[in-house]
């Protein structure tokens, strides 16, 4: 997400391929975030990472992604999983990919097998799932 204004009932968000979108908010709405709920955009920050939805009645679903910095242990090809080494909280440590996942270094898309073991990468998730990897 590259803007939010909470006071016009406004956000702009940056696709994966670079296109802008600015999807009218409207007073139906509800943000979800590590298993929360909030009807209030100063919810949102700037560079979020976001999937914005619209359910079956028209309200838009703005799910928000959980980041963490994480060290890669592995990656399975057949499997199409990413193994991450654990940090001590007990912290899951085998991930699936969203079918669409941006995997990236700076504005390069990267393919999954480019990560190697003990390198530190950022993960965005949204249920469970990866949605982004970025390599610093």
């Amino acid at each position: 997400m590259t803007a939010v204004d909470p006071t016009v009932g406004t956000l702009t968000v940056q696709d994966f391929r670079g296109g802008v979108q600015v999807p009218p908010v409207g007073q139906q709405f509800v943000i979800r975030q590590n298993g929360t709920t909030s009807a209030a955009l100063t919810a949102l920050k700037v560079n979020d990472r976001v999937e914005v939805i619209k359910d079956a009645n028209d309200k838009l679903i703005i799910q928000v992604a959980n980041a963490s910095k994480r060290v890669i242990s592995s990656y399975d090809t057949v499997l199409n999983q990413l193994m991450l080494k654990p940090t001590g909280n007990g912290d899951k440590t085998t991930y699936n990919f969203f079918a669409k996942a941006y995997l990236h270094k700076g504005a390069q898309q990267v393919a999954a097998n480019a990560f190697m073991e003990n390198e530190e990468v950022n993960i965005y998730l949204i249920d469970d799932k990866i949605i982004e990897i970025e390599k610093p």
